[in-house]
C-alpha cells in the first residue's frame, strides 16, 4: 500500500500569493495549538480567524462569507 502523503511535508507549504489575501478559518479549542497554527499561517501570508468550536466556525462564516 502506498501513502498519498508527500515525502517532504514542508514542500507543500508555500506562501499565499502576494496579490490576494487568502483567509483561513481554524476551529481549535486548544489555545496554544490555535496560536501556533495562527503564527504559522500568518508567516505564510494568510489571514487567519481562530474560533473555539464548530458552532463558532459556522457563525464566523455567516459574518464573513468566503
Amino acid at each position: 500500500m502506498t501513502s498519498s502523503r508527500p515525502s517532504d511535508p514542508e514542500a507543500t507549504l508555500t506562501a499565499a500569493p502576494a496579490h490576494t489575501t487568502t483567509r483561513i478559518l481554524v476551529a481549535e479549542d486548544e489555545r496554544e495549538l490555535a496560536n501556533l497554527v495562527r503564527a504559522l499561517l500568518e508567516d505564510l501570508g494568510y489571514e487567519t480567524t481562530i474560533v473555539d468550536d464548530g458552532l463558532q466556525a459556522l457563525e464566523a462564516i455567516l459574518v464573513a462569507p468566503p
